[in-house]
């Protein structure tokens, strides 16, 4: 879905182009969501692919990553930072872990640890203990995410 999103972008044909999903015919373009403050009440209430420039990092645990996007989502005026988990556990189960484990150890120890993620996911609103706001984007399967170190899209469509 991912590589056909940004063929039809660069060839100027996202906005004729249409997908079957559960039987509905649904615009291609209406399937991605920049991740950039939008507010949460606007984004489709299905699993959508979010997609935006994150940072990535091992988690405290050093038990899997931790990607957060760098722009958050909102709820009115408030800020929910997007987050998403990938477990070690997750990633050894994959059949192909070899190519995601190297992609994200080789973004994660870059003096920039920043990637350009894509995500088929619905977000989650969470308060921590310390009263922080989430936006964490389940992840279940590897096959739901698409990591890139440097930006798949025309310039025009990365905010």
């Amino acid at each position: 879905m991912v590589s056909r999103y940004i063929r039809y972008i660069k060839d100027s044909s996202i906005d004729n182009r249409r997908v079957n999903i559960a039987g509905k015919d649904i615009p291609y373009k209406s399937i991605f969501e920049c991740i950039w403050e939008q507010d949460i009440n606007d984004l489709p209430k299905r699993p959508a692919i979010y997609y935006g420039w994150a940072f990535i990092n091992r988690l405290p645990s050093d038990s899997g990553y931790q990607i957060k996007f760098k722009k958050s989502l909102m709820l009115g005026k408030d800020e929910y930072t997007a987050t998403i988990m990938i477990a070690d556990n997750l990633i050894d189960d994959y059949k192909i872990k070899k190519l995601v484990t190297t992609r994200l150890e080789k973004i994660h120890s870059a003096e920039q640890p920043t990637a350009f993620v894509f995500i088929y996911s619905q977000p989650t609103l969470n308060l921590s203990k310390s009263g922080k706001r989430y936006a964490n984007f389940s992840l279940d399967n590897l096959d739901m995410i698409d990591i890139n170190s440097e930006s798949p899209l025309p310039p025009r469509q990365v905010k």
